[in-house]
């Protein structure tokens, strides 16, 4: 992977880090996480973002795809040339800002369905 990969906001504010080996989780809570589950039905509104680069890019987007079929309203931000962790890493920039702001108006919009 290379820096020319990453979103340009992004690509000032990291450097490269070489590749670890990753290790599945084995804690017991993660055996009960919901997108293990087989029937998603009566879960909340989900609102996912992961960037094109994230390492659960495509676990991410396919635990949307079922939460929609399970008629489960799900709204997905995928962000282009951004990693794991991009919005933490880099919380100033605008991409970083577009990010938290859709989540925070995901809430918005859910909540005050319940007031």
């Amino acid at each position: 992977m290379s820096l020319s990969e990453f979103h340009p906001e992004l690509r000032s504010k990291t450097r490269v880090i070489p590749k670890a080996p990753i290790r599945p989780l084995t804690l017991p809570i993660f055996r009960v996480l919901s997108h293990r589950r087989t029937d998603l039905a009566g879960l909340p509104p989900a609102w996912i973002g992961v960037g094109s680069l994230d390492l659960f890019h495509d676990e991410d987007l396919a635990y949307a795809e079922r939460l929609r079929a399970a008629g489960v309203p799900c709204e997905t931000l995928m962000v282009p040339g951004a990693f794991h962790g991009f919005d933490s890493l880099a919380p100033h920039t605008r991409v970083a800002a577009d990010f938290f702001d859709s989540q925070c108006e995901m809430l918005r919009k859910n909540l005050a369905d319940h007031r």
